[in-house]
């Protein structure tokens, strides 16, 4: 049971959002479900990189100020990256016919990735943690991920049709600093009341997240395309 309490609350989000896009295309689906499984083995030199870096860093004085930077530039910058990579490269080749399916292809592409991964890293932490972190994952930490991709995945899609590099650039900085913040959050209120604010922050990112991608999908479908 707790392999299913890991299992099934990533693959229901990812249902929803496969339901919500609903890509028509056989082989369009095959290159979400690529960039599902490019996330489970993702989790692998994620976790290597993660382990070797954060020893390095340091700072004897300020355990806020150690936790925050860890989490922007090792866990942040290492898992946001791996999200970007996956939604940058598992989406060439997809005939791509107007500016709504490319978009909606981008960020499915880049969730897809990430629920994968969020579920490989589910299943480690409910077995150690229990029921109890499996419910506490399933409306704070997958929301998280959840959140992040569309960010990503709608910046390449902005960087795609301007042609201009910057918007990777800000897609990751902004997804880099949500999950930072969030995942610094979770650690220094890890208990008592504040620790509810760790569900407040996931769904504000999933609010946000969801608000720009349906700006940015009502642009794409306007005859004088501009962002």
């Amino acid at each position: 049971m707790q392999l299913l309490s890991a299992i099934i609350p990533p693959i229901l989000y990812l249902i929803f959002l496969c339901y919500l896009f609903r890509i028509p295309y056989i082989s369009d689906q095959t290159k979400v479900i690529e960039s599902f499984i490019l996330g489970m083995f993702m989790i692998l030199p994620v976790s290597k990189f993660e382990a070797i870096l954060d020893p390095l860093i340091q700072f004897p004085n300020s355990s806020f100020l150690e936790t925050l930077f860890k989490n922007i530039f090792i866990v942040g910058l290492i898992e946001e990256s791996s999200k970007f990579l996956i939604c940058y490269f598992t989406i060439q080749g997809v005939l791509l016919l107007t500016k709504e399916y490319k978009l909606k292809m981008y960020v499915l592409s880049a969730v897809a990735g990430s629920i994968g991964f969020a579920l490989l890293e589910n299943i480690i932490y409910v077995f150690s943690g229990g029921y109890s972190t499996a419910i506490i994952r399933t409306f704070s930490s997958i929301p998280l991920h959840f959140s992040t991709a569309i960010i990503l995945g709608t910046f390449v899609f902005i960087h795609s049709v301007k042609q201009n590099k910057k918007f990777i650039y800000y897609g990751l900085i902004i997804a880099i600093c949500m999950h930072g913040f969030y995942n610094t959050y979770t650690i220094i209120y890890n208990q008592g009341v504040m620790f509810y604010g760790t569900y407040v922050i996931a769904w504000l990112y999933v609010f946000v997240s969801l608000l720009l991608y349906f700006v940015v999908l009502k642009l794409s479908r306007g005859e004088n395309y501009e962002i």
